[in-house]
């Protein structure tokens, strides 16, 4: 006899051969779904009979269990029970989790015909009632009720009562609500001290002394001070503190006194000369105030001193600045006309002995008409009057040569600027002869009259200038074109060739190639031994004739038997005579452009070659094979049917010929436009799947894009759609 099994176990084969070796087969098949009875019929010509046999299958309960209500995260969370309401044993997985909401497995014991069960217990989170922060108050400011509903709507009470005299930590209670997760919280409110500004005392100050009120208290307390700051009288002022948020200053006063000014009385200095001796100012006015006098003492010119009371105040003493000039009379020193500077040797005459003011007096040392000397005259004593020496200055210029910049040597022809009119060192005057530009010549500077200047000369040379020229052979022809250049030129040592290509040469007679086309002007410079240069240019020295491009296009670029005659279209540039050769034994045609018939050979290709030459013989040529394909056949059924017979299990587009194999792509899509099949081999076709699974009958899509045999010009896209039938 077989166990009982639980309905879906494994149920194994029933054995063929019974116990006492009786063959046979059992029916029906086995089923593991219901109790069932088989019947075992013994093999034939075996003298037995059948018999059957009943296989138990028992039904599989699902365990019931009663909801566990939601819980606040964190609270206890009793275990679950391990005996289902219908009486099935088992465990529980995950393990408990307090703190989110978790699905648990219930798992039978083995050996019990029971499903798996599951059980969701919903973890609530806690919530924090959340309330706007209280801004800090003075002390004894009022204090308003605290909100009884929290910003996120929790709704509950506050202790302790407000107090507006103290710094106050408040809890928030929530009123209880079954099912809510609302946690307490706190909320402090500061209450800040009254504070009295601090200032230092100012003063006493003496009358008209400068006073000026601190904005801000010692105890860093900013504000504003009335009445406006009085230096004249003593004054009471209030402080009145700027209002700021969360600070609580009070207002406070401050009281300056001042102090009434006294003069100080000194005796008048009279006037001295620049130089006399001057006494030290007294220190101590006439009225018994003492201070220090500014600036120093001075004899040499008038000076206005102030006299500085020391100190300002000290305790009921005040006493202003003041002031004594001094005058200091000039030292007078006689003057006189000046005398004119002289030339070295000129005649000087004597000096005068009475000076423009009328001062009489002597003059030293004896004049002297060879160097400059400065002359002292000393007056006669004056009676109250500051008088000194007087000085008087004779310049004598020495006799100077003019100095000037030598002019470099010139070339023929160059231009030679005007000479300076203004020496090096100054003197001015002018030249003669001309300025002669073709030959040496010698050039003579006379100064301008009263400088002390003598005449000079300057030579200028004059340089001949070569005679450029040259020949060139090979003046035209196709590019590259290589030109030799042969110098003729007279009276010069080096030379510098442009070639008017961008290239240039130093050799005396060179070679140049010319890869562009068109018509170059050739420069030869010539230089002599002392460096005169002249030029000589030929026009159009090379002429570079653009070379042919020979090339063509055609109206076929595949033959087939059906398609012989190609029309053939010159393309070619810079050339005016063309022949073609048709690759197939015809002779070559002299001719712009036209049409061939080739011959219908099966398989052949035939190399069709231009050539193009232009007036000087420059040659190009091009070519291009054709092919004679054979013609594109297909056949591309409208209907397959995957269904596992003989027949017609596969979508294949067939290509016979014409078609390059190695450039074949195929696409089927579905209504949505899906990609439900590619390939890119041609011999492989759609077995009616997507993906793993079979694709549902209907109409599909397809477009397939090929390559004829030439691959250049032979490209082509077909489309159109195929039933897939079941």
């Amino acid at each position: 006899q077989i166990p009982a099994i639980c309905t879906g176990a494994v149920l194994a084969p029933l054995p063929i051969t019974s116990t006492n070796s009786i063959t046979g087969a059992w029916s029906p098949a086995p089923n593991n779904s219901a109790t069932t009875t088989y019947t075992f019929t013994p093999s034939a010509g075996s003298c037995a009979l059948t018999t059957t046999m009943s296989i138990t299958i028992n039904p599989n309960v699902l365990p019931t269990f009663p909801q566990v209500a939601p819980i606040c995260s964190g609270e206890v969370l009793n275990p679950l029970p391990t005996t289902s309401s219908n009486g099935l044993n088992g465990t529980w997985l995950p393990a408990l989790n307090n703190t989110s909401t978790t699905t648990y497995t219930f798992t039978p014991d083995p050996g019990i015909c029971g499903l798996t069960e599951t059980m969701t217990i919903t973890v609530n989170p806690n919530i924090l009632p959340t309330f706007d922060p209280i801004p800090a108050i003075c002390n004894g400011d009022p204090l308003n009720p605290l909100p009884i509903t929290s910003l996120n709507g929790i709704a509950g009470a506050w202790s302790p009562a407000p107090n507006n005299v103290a710094t106050t930590i408040y809890t928030f209670t929530p009123t209880v609500i079954a099912g809510a997760c609302n946690l307490e919280t706190t909320l402090s409110i500061v209450v800040n001290p009254l504070v009295d500004p601090i200032f230092a005392p100012i003063g006493p100050i003496c009358s008209g002394a400068a006073l000026s009120l601190p904005a801000t208290s010692t105890n860093a307390i900013s504000g504003s001070w009335l009445p406006v700051a009085n230096n004249l009288a003593t004054t009471t002022y209030t402080f009145t503190p700027t209002a700021v948020a969360g600070a609580c200053p009070l207002s406070t006063t401050l009281t300056v006194d001042v102090e009434p000014n006294a003069l100080p009385d000194f005796v008048q200095v009279a006037p001295i000369c620049a130089g006399a001796p001057l006494a030290p100012l007294q220190t101590t006015s006439t009225n018994g105030i003492t201070g220090t006098w500014t600036p120093a003492m001075n004899n040499t010119a008038t000076t206005t001193y102030t006299f500085a009371p020391t100190p300002v105040s000290a305790g009921g003493v005040c006493a202003l600045s003041n002031t004594m000039s001094i005058v200091v009379n000039p030292n007078l020193a006689p003057t006189f006309d000046p005398i004119a500077p002289i030339c070295e040797g000129a005649i000087l005459g004597t000096l005068p002995t009475t000076s423009l003011e009328g001062a009489e007096g002597v003059w030293s040392p004896a004049v002297d008409n060879t160097t400059t000397t400065t002359y002292t005259f000393i007056p006669n004593p004056i009676p109250n009057v500051c008088l000194t020496n007087g000085t008087l200055t004779i310049t004598v210029n020495p006799n100077i040569t003019p100095t000037f910049t030598q002019i470099a040597d010139l070339c023929d022809g160059d231009v030679l600027n005007p000479f300076p009119t203004t020496s090096l060192n100054g003197y001015t005057g002018a030249w003669s002869p001309q300025p002669n530009e073709s030959a040496t010549t010698t050039y003579t500077f006379d100064p301008d009259p009263s400088q002390c200047a003598l005449s000079t000369t300057m030579e200028v040379e004059v340089n001949p200038l070569p005679n450029p020229n040259f020949t060139v052979v090979q003046e035209i022809g196709c590019a590259p074109l290589d030109a030799t250049f042969t110098n003729t030129s007279v009276g010069a040592i080096a030379y510098q060739w442009n070639f008017g290509n961008g290239t240039s040469s130093l050799i005396e007679n060179p070679s140049a190639t010319f890869g562009a086309s068109g018509c170059f002007d050739v420069t030869l410079t010539a230089t002599t031994l002392l460096g005169c240069t002249a030029s000589f240019t030929m026009a159009d020295a090379v002429c570079v004739t653009p070379e042919p491009v020979a090339f063509f296009s055609s109206s076929l670029y595949t033959l087939t038997q059906d398609e012989l005659t190609n029309s053939f279209f010159n393309l070619s540039e810079n050339a005016n005579w063309f022949s073609w050769d048709f690759g197939d034994g015809t002779a070559p045609v002299e001719a712009y452009e036209g049409s061939h018939t080739f011959p219908g050979i099966e398989s052949s290709a035939f190399t069709v070659t231009l050539t193009a030459m232009n007036d000087v013989g420059c040659v190009d040529t091009f070519s291009y094979t054709y092919e004679i394909a054979e013609p594109l056949i297909y056949f591309i059924p409208n209907s397959f049917t995957p269904d596992g017979d003989p027949f017609n299990n596969t979508f294949l587009p067939v290509f016979t010929s014409g078609f390059n194999p190695l450039a074949y792509n195929l696409k089927i899509y579905n209504r949505w436009g899906e990609i439900v099949f590619e390939s890119n081999d041609a011999s492989v076709g759609w077995d009616g799947n997507y993906g793993l699974s079979p694709a549902k009958t209907g109409n599909y899509n397809w477009v397939i894009e090929f390559e004829g045999i030439d691959e250049d010009f032979g490209s082509h896209k077909l489309s159109g759609s195929v039933n897939l039938l079941r």
